[in-house]
């Protein structure tokens, strides 16, 4: 049996700098420009029981997600616009579920709680225009 570890340093940018101007993402080897129009971000940290259903990540002001990151303490499902096939985030070893997307256009993202006895929460990132 083998493990495989993965490591990306990422760092959450919002500036007015010049030089990074609307850079969201910068990594330690190089800067990415995500999209040069993204204007509006939004950020929320969800309590999601087992009997809540899909519940909704706030957009506050964004129109289309063009860049989600999703962090969850327990096994979750992510729908983007109402897809019927969900985005499945399960955690290994009481880790946290990490699901980053970049160049999406998604107007809505829920979030589900699969789990039949516990309470996840999720710190669900929202950056778009």
């Amino acid at each position: 049996m083998s493990t495989v570890y993965h490591t990306r340093k990422l760092n959450l940018v919002l500036s007015e700098d010049d030089q990074f101007a609307q850079a969201l993402f910068l990594r330690s080897e190089k800067v990415q420009s995500i999209s040069d129009s993204l204007t509006e971000f939004a950020s929320a940290k969800l309590k999601i029981a087992d009997t809540d259903g899909a519940v909704a990540v706030p957009f506050a002001g964004v129109e289309t997600a063009r860049c989600l990151y999703i962090e969850a303490d327990g096994d979750c499902d992510v729908t983007l616009d109402e897809s019927a096939t969900p985005i499945k985030l399960r955690p290994p070893d009481q880790k946290m579920a990490v699901l980053m997307l970049e160049a999406i256009e998604a107007t809505s993202v829920s979030i589900t709680n699969p789990t039949a006895s516990s309470t996840i929460t999720a710190l669900a990132v929202v950056a778009g225009v």
